[in-house]
C-alpha cells in the first residue's frame, strides 16, 4: 500500500528545499532574526563585558535590538506550534493545521513526474504513478525532478491556503 505521508515528505523535501533556498537567500542580509535567541544570550554575554565600559550604551542598545528581532521571522506566525516538531511529526501537523493543502502540491508533482510525457513515467509507471510504493530507480528518478518540484511550488504558490502550508513546513526542525 503508498503511504503518501512518505512520499509527500520526500517529494516535498525536494520542494521545501527550493523554498527554503529561496528564504535563506532572502534572509542572508538580515542574520540576526533566525539564531536571535542564541545571539541574545551572545550580545547578553557581550554587553556584560562591554558594560564596564559603557553601561547605558549598551542596555539601551540590547533592549531595543532584541524587540524588532521575533517581528523579522519569515513572515509567516507559526501560531499552529508545528515548529515545535520534528520531521514526519511537524509535517503530519502541518497537514492537520493546513488541511488538503499538500494534495495540491502531491497532485501537481504527480502529474508532472507521471503524466504524458511523465518525467518519470518510464522509471515510475508500474509504481509510484500506479499508486504503489516508488522502485530505487522511480525514487532516484523523483529525488532528481527538479521540473516537478517547480511545477508543485508553482501550483501551491497559486493560492494563500497552500503557501501558508508550505511556510509551516520550511519551519520544521530536521
Amino acid at each position: 500500500m503508498r503511504t503518501p505521508e512518505a512520499l509527500m515528505i520526500t517529494k516535498l523535501g525536494s520542494a521545501s528545499l527550493l523554498v527554503l533556498v529561496s528564504v535563506a537567500c532572502s534572509s542572508a542580509s538580515e542574520p540576526a532574526p533566525i539564531p536571535g535567541s542564541n545571539d541574545s544570550n551572545q550580545t547578553g554575554k557581550s554587553s556584560s563585558s562591554s558594560s564596564s565600559g559603557g553601561s547605558s550604551s549598551s542596555s539601551s542598545s540590547s533592549s531595543s535590538g532584541s524587540t524588532p528581532t521575533p517581528t523579522d521571522d519569515a513572515g509567516t506566525p507559526s501560531g499552529d506550534g508545528c515548529d515545535t516538531k520534528t520531521g514526519a511529526a511537524c509535517f503530519t501537523c502541518c497537514d492537520t493545521a493546513h488541511p488538503n493543502q499538500s494534495e495540491v502540491l502531491d497532485q501537481a508533482f504527480g502529474d508532472c513526474a507521471c503524466q504524458t510525457p511523465g518525467v518519470c513515467r518510464s522509471q515510475c509507471g508500474s509504481t509510484y504513478c500506479a499508486g504503489k510504493a516508488p522502485s530505487t530507480a522511480c525514487e532516484t528518478c523523483l529525488n532528481n525532478a527538479t521540473q516537478c518540484d517547480t511545477a508543485a511550488e508553482k501550483a501551491c504558490n497559486a493560492t494563500a491556503a497552500c503557501t501558508s502550508f508550505l511556510g509551516c513546513v520550511d519551519k520544521c526542525q530536521p
